[in-house]
């Protein structure tokens, strides 16, 4: 029974997070990245991106649209590209 104890005390969902540093190296100017998971707000954000994920930080949302870029929810962004074309995943 030991093993199922432990079990239970797991998250049921590993969300990745991902930082701001990390989307600037790997996106252009431009570009559609979705996480699949949290976007936070550490580093800087030098390029107009859109960035889709569950969940963003307060920082991380200020720095994209400072950068000129915009955050928007899987939902919007399912409806706004419902075949998904030209999207980074980054996680």
């Amino acid at each position: 029974m030991e093993g199922h104890s432990q079990e239970a005390h797991r998250p049921r969902r590993n969300y990745s997070a991902v930082n701001l540093a990390k989307l600037d190296r790997l996106t252009s100017e431009g570009d559609v990245a979705v996480v699949p998971g949290a976007v936070l707000g550490t580093g800087r954000l030098t390029k107009k991106i859109t960035v889709a994920g569950f969940k963003a930080s307060a920082s991380a949302r200020r720095k994209i649209e400072e950068a000129g870029g915009r955050y928007v929810s899987l939902e919007e962004l399912a409806s706004e590209n419902p075949k998904g074309t030209g999207i980074k995943i980054i996680g």
